[in-house]
């Protein structure tokens, strides 16, 4: 038998051994055969080559960027290969190979060659180029390019050959331009001091300005016997095309002329200044190269400086001459304050040749002297002061010259004295500058410290002639007006009321002083124009004030004293301080009957009184203190009044007068005794008295028959 196997569109998965095999039976045994075939798939060599795109969706490559070119070749048997760059080879591949870019197949070789930042020369053509042979003597070949653009925009470097020259010298300006599709132009000009701008030269302009290489313009320009009219800023311009958009770079330079700074002060030597006027220190600086720093030293706010590097100096300098580099600097002193006497020294710097290698410096001296009049203050940390509470208070003089004597006294006596001329002093004055002072320290102020405090200074002022001024201020213990206690006070009846003592005191001294009396009358006792009886300034006192020569019973009751004076902000305070007056007598009783016809004060014995009249018992009591109990007795009845008694049977009416009644119309049966008996108590010693009469109810005899 013959069987046939048929294969279409080979592809290199058909490369292999092929086996075929047969069996048949011979007496009765299994009997089999088989062949092997070896099928070879071959291919033609195939080159393919890819590249990485540019970042950030840009249709065009720039310095920097990362570049990956891949070449992929396809053939069995399997490829070698050449990678080159404007036909310089970069990789050669032939078979075997260790390089960790090339990876291989059966039927494929890859090599990939990445940069990681492109340059302008990477502006190339890069070619892969394979072949193979799968016939004896026949060769096969295939290659592949791609030209890759790099752009990079045009940039500017800059230099002088000294940015500081000497006066007379050549300087060279050189400017290199960079960039793809070299620099189509440089520019160099020049910024004037008012901003304007000048050309000096252009490749355009000048053919012996620039020279030209791949990707760069090298320019150079030269100025001969430099001088100070050549001083500023330069600037090197450039510009090129990237993919059709046009770029630009600009660079800068400065150039200065040098030479040796010099500082002078408009005033030489000693400059003498009023207190009060405004001094305006000038000190002219000028060099070239131009003076960077200026620097003033002042004999107590330090030093101030100015830089022309910086954007926050301390002191003022202004341009007078651009020119010739000239400065002004100027420092306004206020002679108010004696800050600025003393020694100035004004101090230029600048390089040469150049910056931080020879720095040249020129310095100017002045000495400033302030005079002024003594000042005096007088000043306490408060003039209305808590009675105990602490104060200080602050004497002090100033001038120019410093002060050379200071006193404080209170009420005419010294507290301190500082006479440094006579060699009198005293560690408890402060000598600091221009001012000489003294703080009075109160730890408890008290009456005896309110008063005027007077301080006074001398100096030595203009020509050394002696100046005095004195300060007075007053100091007030401020306290609310306080009534010391008034003991109660018991009289007898007819004899005089007697206050031992009114003490009253207070911080502004009390202006005020009165007595209400029980009756509701008010007594001026002290004011401004009613002052006999009292004594003192803060504590006023007042001993055996009379009350009444003669005591009643109007005298007894509750009196008030009620004192007045003006304490803090003159506020006025009021103070009260009660007291009691007991007018003492024993009672008094008197007994009088009423029936009508006749009245009778009954002072003993027997009285007569009509049948059938109305008759009123009256009982008339007075006594101090107060009755107490008034017991009326008719024959058998007894009538009783008790003070603050509600269930009394007797109705009286009065104080220290009292009058009783009870009224009824008497019979037979109403013959007897009448008394009227009272009570009260004098210094807790209880008193009564009693009055009593025999009465007879007397008729007419009429007969009934």
């Amino acid at each position: 038998k013959t069987c046939t196997v048929g294969f279409s569109n080979v592809d290199y998965s058909y490369s292999g051994q092929y086996t075929c095999s047969t069996k048949n039976i011979i007496n009765s045994q299994e009997k089999s055969s088989s062949a092997t075939l070896q099928i070879n798939v071959y291919s033609h060599t195939d080159v393919t080559m890819t590249t990485t795109p540019p970042p950030g969706g840009r249709a065009y490559y720039l310095t920097g960027d990362p570049l990956t070119i891949t070449c992929s070749v396809e053939g069995v048997p399997r490829s070698s290969f050449n990678f080159t760059k404007d036909n310089s080879v970069i990789k050669s591949y032939k078979n075997v190979s260790s390089d960790s870019n090339v990876t291989t197949s059966d039927h494929s070789v890859v090599y990939k060659h990445t940069i990681s930042k492109l340059n302008l020369n990477d502006n190339a053509e890069f070619s892969c180029n394979s072949n193979n042979s799968f016939k004896s003597g026949n060769t096969n070949l295939d290659s592949e390019k791609v030209v890759i653009k790099v752009y990079e925009p045009v940039s500017v470097t800059m230099s002088v050959s000294s940015p500081y020259p000497s006066l007379g010298s050549d300087v060279i300006i050189s400017c290199t331009a960079i960039g793809s599709d070299t620099p189509s132009s440089v520019t160099l000009s020049k910024v004037r001091a008012d901003g304007s701008v000048t050309t000096i030269t252009s490749s355009g302009s000048d053919n012996s300005f620039c020279t030209k290489s791949s990707y760069k313009l090298d320019c150079s320009h030269k100025i001969s016997s430099i001088g100070y009219t050549d001083n500023g800023t330069y600037k090197c311009f450039a510009k090129n095309n990237v993919n059709g958009t046009e770029k630009e770079d600009t660079k800068s330079d400065d150039i200065e002329v040098s030479s040796q700074v010099k500082a002078s002060f408009s005033n030489v030597g000693e400059k003498e200044v009023s207190y009060g006027s405004t001094y305006q220190i000038t000190c002219g600086v000028e060099g070239g190269k131009a003076p960077h720093k200026v620097t003033l030293v002042t004999p107590t706010s330090g030093t101030f400086t100015w830089q022309s590097a910086s954007s926050s100096n301390s002191l003022q300098c202004n341009t007078v001459d651009s020119v010739q580099n000239k400065l002004n600097c100027l420092r306004s002193i206020n002679t108010n304050q004696y800050q600025g006497e003393g020694k100035y020294k004004c101090t230029g710097y600048n390089y040469l040749p150049n910056p931080g290698t020879s720095e040249k410096s020129s310095s100017s001296d002045l000495t400033l002297v302030i005079t002024k009049d003594v000042m005096v203050d007088l000043t306490p940390s408060s003039r209305e002061i808590e009675y105990g509470q602490s104060v200080s208070l602050r004497c002090s003089a100033e001038g120019g010259r410093t002060p050379h004597f200071l006193s404080l006294k209170h009420e005419g006596v010294s507290l301190v004295e500082y006479d440094k001329e006579n060699n009198k002093i005293s560690d408890e004055v402060t000598v600091v500058g221009h001012n000489i002072s003294y703080v009075k320290s109160i730890s408890s102020f008290n009456y005896s410290d309110d008063g005027e405090y007077v301080c006074t200074g001398k100096n030595r002022a203009a020509n050394k002639k002696e100046t005095k001024k004195s300060e007075t201020t007053n100091l007030i213990v401020v306290k609310e007006v306080e009534i010391h206690s008034i003991q109660n006070l018991e009289v007898d009846f007819g004899k005089s009321i007697m206050i031992p003592e009114i003490k009253v005191e207070g911080g502004r001294p009390p202006h005020l002083i009165s007595l209400l009396s029980p009756n509701g009358k008010s007594s001026v006792l002290y004011s401004s124009t009613t002052t006999q009886h009292f004594s003192g300034k803060h504590v006023k006192n007042c001993t055996n004030y009379t009350v009444a020569a003669k005591s009643d019973y109007s005298h007894d009751g509750r009196y008030t004293v009620t004192a007045e004076n003006r304490a803090h902000s003159n506020t006025i305070k009021t103070s009260r301080m009660s007291f009691n007056v007991t007018v003492f007598k024993a009672v008094e009783t008197e007994l009088v009957l009423k029936d009508g016809n006749q009245t009778i004060n009954v002072t003993s014995g027997s009285v007569n009184l009509t049948y059938g009249a109305l008759l009123t018992i009256q009982c008339n009591v007075n006594g101090g203190r107060e009755p107490s109990k008034l017991v009326v007795k008719v024959q058998d009845k007894t009538l009783t009044y008790t003070r603050n008694d509600k269930n009394s049977n007797l109705t009286c009416v009065g104080g220290h007068e009292l009058v009783c009644e009870h009224i009824f119309t008497p019979g037979y049966l109403d013959d007897g005794i009448y008394s009227c008996l009272s009570e009260n108590f004098v210094r807790n010693e209880k008193k009564t008295q009693q009055k009593s009469a025999v009465v007879t109810i007397v008729r007419k005899t009429e007969i009934d028959l």
